[in-house]
């Protein structure tokens, strides 16, 4: 019986890290993704606001932080993203009038 629960045992985790393994490569389209929409966001409020370093006082990111986000060596924090969202949606709301 001790063979055939480890059997079962080796089975179970084969297959859940085929599943994990599965689950990253779905995920890395979607993580790409979100990556270059934050870069054309933080572009796209630069030449809105009048270039970087006022966009970086906006976000409250100092000019490493802002241009490890430009370039995609770093992910743009939650928080950041949001309010460049907000930023972006005003400027959009604004030119719609």
């Amino acid at each position: 019986m001790p063979r055939e629960l480890r059997r079962i045992a080796l089975g179970a985790l084969v297959r859940a890290d085929q599943t994990a393994t599965t689950a990253r490569f779905r995920a890395a389209p979607i993580l790409e993704s979100m990556e270059s929409l934050q870069r054309q966001g933080l572009r796209k409020a630069a030449q809105l606001v009048g270039g970087r370093e006022p966009l970086g006082e906006m976000l409250g990111a100092d000019a490493d932080a802002l241009a490890a986000w430009m370039d995609g060596t770093q992910s743009v924090p939650p928080p950041v993203f949001r309010v460049l969202i907000d930023l972006l949606a005003d400027a959009e709301s604004v030119t719609e009038v």
